[in-house]
């Protein structure tokens, strides 16, 4: 599977959280996964994204600057801590329709690849 994004942090970061630990990854792992991604957002891509935020009429406070342009662990923490409060992700991913089958392939093709 291929999911491909500008900066990978906010849908695709989220949608390959969910994946691995609907798939048995640990949390600190998946946490660090999406972690990784800040070295991309440095630069132009950055620039052009606090500019939106300029655009929209908006003060770029810290918190906006690092909420827009990076990608810390608490943000992927409080987004999975909201998925935990509703089940977990498997249950999150069942919700929208992945099958129990289909679970069963993504933890078996998880652990094929690490070698586990």
């Amino acid at each position: 599977m291929l999911i491909h994004c500008t900066a990978g942090k906010d849908r695709t970061g989220v949608a390959v959280a969910l994946l691995l630990e609907a798939g048995g990854a640990e949390r600190e792992a998946v946490v660090a996964d999406y972690t990784r991604s800040q070295a991309e957002l440095a630069g132009p891509w950055a620039e052009r994204m606090l500019e939106g935020v300029r655009a929209a009429g908006l003060p770029v406070l810290p918190e906006i600057e690092q909420l827009a342009v990076s990608t810390p662990a608490s943000a992927i923490e409080a987004a999975l801590a909201e998925v935990d409060a509703r089940g977990g992700a498997a249950a999150y991913l069942r919700s929208g329709g992945l099958s129990d089958d289909e679970l069963a392939q993504l933890r078996a093709r998880l652990r094929e690849e690490s070698g586990a």
